[in-house]
């Protein structure tokens, strides 16, 4: 694997540059991050299926064990360098059908 420190525009575009990873391959780490690029229950503003990617793109300069941060179900506070993160990439959308969603 290839530092992604130094090419941080190039490759894939992950989650804080995390691994991207098969879905079996994800249960070996602590979080899992998957996009839903689906516009479906929006009625005149359209633009959240975009989310996903652009989440990813100003995620890249930063890194979950730069920091601490809040489990806001408990409200602990959790070290970021004791957390494995991947990214699974987005589920698959059947555009208009929302019973295959």
């Amino acid at each position: 694997m290839k530092n992604t420190d130094e090419y941080l525009y190039a490759g894939i575009p992950t989650f804080m540059s995390s691994p991207y990873v098969t879905l079996e391959e994800s249960k070996e780490y602590d979080v899992s991050i998957v996009g839903v690029p689906i516009d479906m229950g929006s009625s005149s503003r359209l633009g959240a299926k975009y989310a996903p990617r652009a989440i990813r793109d100003v995620s890249i300069m930063d890194r979950i064990a730069s920091g601490k941060y809040v489990d806001l179900d408990s409200k602990k506070i959790i070290n970021g360098s004791g957390i494995s993160i991947c990214d699974v990439g987005d589920v698959n959308i059947w555009s208009g059908d929302a019973e295959k969603n």
